[in-house]
């Protein structure tokens, strides 16, 4: 079925595959199970992938970026679950109000406040300050061509490790530290946006020191803040 689809769709169907493989890495890194079919679909390469999401949506009368939404169960808590939703925002209209009211249903339904949205357009001004005023949810927004390559897999990109918060506070308690005495990690950096790391949180970075064969790695930690005060 994948080749009745016009030149311009099969690319976008492609380009889905790897914003998929990207997605799946992300929700698996934020500690959610991945389910085994939606995996093998990953795993087989972007054909099968092709063959199967795309006879999907047509067997459901829908769009390939529909029959990829789904939601995810915590690793440790049965109750934690997150919604990830690909929006159906085409040509260049922006992901609007309506598109986000949508989506704060979902993630009710599905009785959960974490989500994530994945759109191949900006969000609008207006639903973005929508967003921002619902602090009882915990909403991600990525574009598309963000998750079309995987950050963290950079040679030059370090291990990062996320500390909670309860234990970024023990950990300043305990080595009599203030905010102020470590360095920054901006939480729009693209690393900290993958891990949904949160204003406040310590992260601690592994570097190999590849000029340096009596210290194989060094430990650097960094504060999670939102802008310079």
């Amino acid at each position: 079925m994948v080749d009745t689809l016009s030149t311009a769709s099969f690319k976008e169907a492609v380009g889905l595959y790897n914003v998929r493989k990207t997605q799946l890495k992300l929700v698996r890194a934020q500690g959610y199970v991945i389910p085994e079919d939606e995996q093998k679909y990953v795993d087989l390469g972007a054909r099968k992938f092709l063959d199967h999401y795309v006879n999907k949506a047509i067997d459901d009368e829908t769009t390939i970026r529909k029959t990829l939404c789904s939601v995810y169960t915590s690793e440790d808590d049965d109750d934690d679950r997150l919604v990830v939703s690909y929006a159906d925002v085409v040509g260049t209209k922006q992901l609007g109000v309506n598109e986000v009211a949508q989506f704060v249903k979902d993630m009710d339904n599905h009785d959960t406040y974490k989500g994530i949205i994945i759109s191949a357009n900006q969000m609008s001004s207006d639903a973005n300050k929508n967003v921002d005023q619902l602090p009882t949810y915990d909403v991600q927004f990525f574009m598309e061509k963000e998750l079309t390559y995987n950050v963290v897999d950079h040679i030059l990109v370090p291990k990062h490790e996320f500390m909670d918060l309860a234990t970024s506070k023990a950990f300043m308690a305990k080595y009599g530290l203030s905010p102020d005495n470590l360095p920054n990690m901006f939480s729009k950096d693209p690393v900290c946006r993958y891990y949904n790391g949160k204003v406040g949180q310590i992260v601690k970075i592994y570097r190999t020191n590849i000029h340096n064969t009596s210290v194989v790695e060094t430990i650097y930690y960094r504060m999670i803040i939102d802008k310079i005060k």
